[in-house]
């Protein structure tokens, strides 16, 4: 619990949420890149 709560206290100031922002970029383009993949792996199948 007390990771949570200075994780929290992290979020509420403007460097926590820019790191935040940042972390949640890097895995929009994971997720992009792997369904990609996902796509590619189904149109060699089909």
């Amino acid at each position: 619990m007390k990771e949570k709560s200075s994780y929290l206290n992290g979020v509420s100031s403007d460097k926590g949420i820019n790191e935040m922002f940042k972390k949640n970029k890097v895995f929009e383009k994971k997720i992009k890149k792997s369904a990609v993949r996902i796509e590619i792996v189904f149109s060699d199948r089909i």
